[in-house]
């Protein structure tokens, strides 16, 4: 009974063992003459258009599939910030490229600061990726010193991330006395 088994047992593994060479066999030799298809590298297509994109793929006998768009700062809406395979990797003809684009630069809405602090109008600026432009005190009646009287672009506008916000502060009321600073020795 032992022998029996010992007997199935090597007929067993010299099959397996036939089988895996027989796949090998199979992907190294007759694949490659059945499915023979020329490779080429996949060109860059970073910042382009997505027609101008689909226009180089296919002079490069490869397609195109979208995956993903994301906000970029200086590539514009519907151009090619990201691709997989990356540049210069070889693919069979035929393949197709996933790239990525971009949504073009993200906008910032505009809080209003008037009426706060200038401390308070740069934390709101800032926490909305703005920061503060050119500032100009002038007098006012109904502001208290130091708060916003004005600003510009108005309130809900919306800007490019690090776009500047112009601020008039109020330096008080007009008839209050004013410090002057020393300028002596300024150009």
């Amino acid at each position: 009974m032992k022998r029996i088994f010992r007997h199935l047992g090597i007929v067993v593994i010299a099959g397996v063992l036939a089988g895996v060479l027989g796949l090998i066999l199979l992907d190294a030799v007759v694949m490659p003459y059945l499915v023979d298809v020329p490779s080429v590298r996949v060109p860059n297509l970073k910042g382009f258009s997505v027609p101008k994109a689909a226009k180089r793929l296919k002079q490069s006998g490869l397609g195109m599939a979208i995956d993903d768009s994301l906000h970029h700062e200086t590539i514009p809406y519907n151009g090619v910030v990201d691709q997989d395979p990356i540049v210069g990797q070889r693919v069979k003809k035929g393949r197709r490229i996933i790239v990525t684009l971009s949504k073009g630069p993200r906008y910032y809405e505009v809080p209003n600061v008037r009426r706060v602090s200038l401390r308070e109008a740069r934390l709101q600026l800032e926490g909305n990726q703005l920061q503060i432009g050119q500032t100009l005190y002038v007098s006012s009646e109904a502001i208290p010193a130091g708060a916003i009287v004005e600003q510009s672009p108005s309130p809900g506008a919306r800007l490019a991330r690090d776009s500047p916000v112009d601020l008039q502060i109020s330096s008080g009321s007009p008839t209050q006395p004013k410090k002057v600073p020393n300028l002596i020795g300024l150009s």
